[in-house]
């Protein structure tokens, strides 16, 4: 991973979880300085999934709104408390680092307040920043 220090800014970008890669990646980023997001994408599956499995177990299925923070509140569970047999460090991921997208949503909604298209935009303006390297000290110092 010789190259990461050379980064203005990565970005993670994972479907359901992080793998044992991604969190050696997202380690690397940290010690090297380099700022660091963390993409979940597929949200509108995230989404359908939650409100299927509620209705085959007989309960009320989550709004759209609880299925995000959900999911954002697991991939931040999931990164500090990873499997002890995995040997996957612990990493503690900042809420305000973690985006969730989904492509459909981005298509269909134009509203940038929309929750469920917030994190998108907030995403290109966050790269946006990094590159044009306005954001990059304070994005080292959040994640350091």
């Amino acid at each position: 991973m010789i190259g990461i220090r050379y980064a203005t800014i990565v970005l993670l970008v994972v479907a359901e979880r992080l793998r044992a890669i991604d969190h050696k990646i997202y380690k690397e980023c940290l010690d090297r300085r380099v700022p660091v997001l963390v993409v979940r994408s597929k949200m509108d599956n995230a989404v359908e999934n939650a409100i299927d499995d509620a209705e085959d177990e007989g309960q009320e299925p989550p709004t759209a709104e609880q299925t995000y923070e959900a999911a954002r509140a697991n991939v931040i569970s999931k990164a500090a408390n990873p499997p002890a047999e995995s040997g996957v460090p612990s990493i503690q991921i900042p809420p305000e680092r973690i985006y969730l997208t989904s492509r459909k949503y981005v298509k269909e909604i134009h509203d940038v307040a929309d929750f469920r298209v917030r994190d998108f935009y907030r995403l290109f303006q966050d790269i946006s920043a990094a590159v044009a390297n306005d954001v990059s000290r304070d994005a080292r110092r959040m994640v350091a």
